[in-house]
């Protein structure tokens, strides 16, 4: 349980776990006046339903009978009381909330940037839908369905301690008689449903991702399953997962709700042995005491046990969440070193392998002198984009070495004098402008975007936009043509001003006059040595080009 404990709030940012005693804290108030609230009102119901009881229990308490002007006081005081109560109660709410869902986005921030810091080579074998669900639905899951509840069980337990603590004082036996009915009642339903819950924990999280897999499956895939007349089977698989997630989704909520019907009975024992005291044992005076703290205490302790149960069972059954957040590193921060290309790159006796043990590439050497044009070739599969990957600093070498002006260098870290340009261009959901300057709004150069444009014959398609630069792309987006992208795609890396430019393939969707045009104003800038080049292509014409060529084997 303390393991547990512990996995659990190693999950929460250090910022937000140092709050969590202050949030405990404003938890137990709000139950503490929900307490007084009904104590309170329970003596004035029976005050004002029997006023000769009334008038005998003031006679006692403080020699006079109870006076009309006394009663409406006491009544506005009450009403003052309420008022006060909920106003605070509704902050006490606002805050809670607002603190529990902080932590699930603290939880997703932290995630990102330890991604999108974090080391390549360990990224690309990763499912994207895991991700997806990892960065996003877990840590609100995670926040509502494991830490509250966690607090919720701590906060009513000790609610509950303070209460059979009054209720003691007040009567000892009907205190100990109701908390043992309200403990074998709570540990029976926890045990009788303990196996479900487990299975549940492990079927949820998988029920999810499989649903998100074949969403993204249709969303990525639309054109080529409409291609294959496949869109009712992959509707059908679609279909499947998501009925079993929310299957499983609609039995938890079940498991939670049920909860009341069984603690009802409890409620009913313990109103009955209540009566049975008030009937055959207590005075009238002792009976207003005991009806005042046992009201309130039944009002309050059955929900309170009942929340404990519900968030129990809450914690058991999306614990899963714990055990995937907890595979993820929180300590990733950027590698602000930087590292220049002067003169050369090269590589010695390079071999690279996956860690599945397959060798991609073995025992290479490979130089990059400042304004080379070099063309790589190679079979599919041979290892060209992983070469790419090797130079610009996304992958290290398993053996030999790489060599920037001389120095060794090992990093999982980008190098800022690179620019990669991949087989499939990269358009997010922002204008041609933010694509091209990748959000660095900052001091743009446009007469450098406009040259580009115009160099990449773009120029036309840009001002029959009604919104030019500002044009909004979709993610992927269709509107625009494959050969569009990948000249957007070479603009936004050559727009950072590159000494080192690499390219996958990224000329392959242009056609022949376009292609020789682009490739003319690329070599212009090796001659002047403002960039160097190496490309990744099957076709001849970009050897006509280079000032050298390799052949992967």
């Amino acid at each position: 349980m303390i393991k547990k404990l512990k996995s659990i709030l190693q999950i929460v940012p250090e910022e937000k776990r140092k709050h969590i005693p202050f949030f405990f804290l404003m938890s137990f108030i709000n139950s503490v006046l929900d307490f007084i609230s009904i104590a309170i009102l329970s003596p004035f119901i029976i005050l004002i339903l029997d006023r000769n009881k009334a008038n005998e229990i003031f006679m006692q308490l403080f020699g006079y009978q109870i006076q009309p002007k006394t009663l409406m006081f006491g009544l506005a005081m009450l009403l003052l009381f309420y008022i006060v109560k909920n106003l605070c109660q509704t902050r006490l709410i606002k805050f809670q909330s607002k603190f529990i869902y902080s932590i699930s986005s603290a939880i997703s921030n932290d995630l990102m940037i330890n991604y999108v810091y974090g080391n390549f080579q360990d990224q690309i074998k990763l499912d994207k839908g895991s991700l997806i669900r990892d960065f996003q639905k877990l840590p609100v899951t995670f926040s509502t369905h494991v830490l509250f509840p966690l607090y919720t069980v701590f906060s009513q337990l000790f609610f509950v301690s303070i209460l059979f603590i009054i209720g003691l004082v007040v009567n000892t036996w009907l205190s100990l008689s109701a908390l043992i009915l309200v403990l074998i009642g709570a540990i029976l339903i926890i045990s009788w449903r303990n196996k479900k819950i487990k299975t549940l924990n492990k079927t949820l999280a998988e029920s999810f991702q499989e649903s998100l897999n074949q969403m993204l499956n249709i969303f990525l895939g639309n054109l080529q399953i409409k291609s294959a007349n496949a869109e009712k089977a992959f509707y059908q698989k679609f279909k499947k997962a998501n009925s079993m997630h929310n299957s499983q989704v609609s039995q938890l909520s079940v498991f939670k709700q049920s909860n009341h019907n069984y603690l009802e009975i409890l409620i009913v024992l313990c109103v009955i042995l209540l009566l049975i005291y008030l009937q055959f044992i207590g005075s009238p005076l002792t009976n207003i005491i005991i009806v005042s703290v046992f009201a309130s205490t039944i009002v309050k302790l059955l929900p309170a046990i009942n929340k404990v149960v519900v968030s129990l069972i809450d914690i058991k059954a999306n614990y899963h969440t714990v055990s995937i957040l907890s595979r993820y590193a929180f300590s990733t921060k950027k590698n602000d070193t930087k590292i220049d290309f002067i003169d050369s790159v090269e590589i010695n006796n390079g071999s690279f392998r996956y860690n599945d043990g397959n060798t991609i590439i073995e025992n290479i050497n490979f130089n990059i002198q400042r304004g080379d044009f070099i063309s790589i070739s190679g079979n599919s599969g041979i290892g060209k984009t992983t070469l790419l990957r090797i130079l610009s600093g996304l992958m290290n070498l398993t053996n030999g070495t790489l060599k920037i002006d001389g120095a060794t260098q090992k990093t999982n870290s980008f190098y800022s004098f690179a620019s990669f340009v991949t087989q499939q261009p990269f358009i997010f959901k922002a204008s041609i402008l933010d694509n091209i300057c990748m959000l660095n709004n900052e001091n743009i150069n446009l007469s450098l975007v406009n040259e580009l444009i115009d160099k990449f014959e773009l120029t036309d398609f840009v001002s029959q936009l009604t919104n030019g630069l500002d044009t909004i792309l979709d993610v992927d987006s269709m509107s625009i043509s494959g050969g569009q992208k990948q000249r957007i795609a070479i603009i936004r890396a050559l727009y950072s001003q590159p000494k080192l430019l690499l390219l996958d393939e990224a000329t392959n969707q242009l056609d022949e006059q376009l292609k020789l045009k682009i490739l003319r104003f690329l070599k212009d800038l090796t001659l002047k040595k403002e960039i160097s080049i190496v490309a990744v292509s099957h076709q001849n014409m970009l050897e006509t080009f280079s000032t050298k060529t390799f052949h992967l084997e």
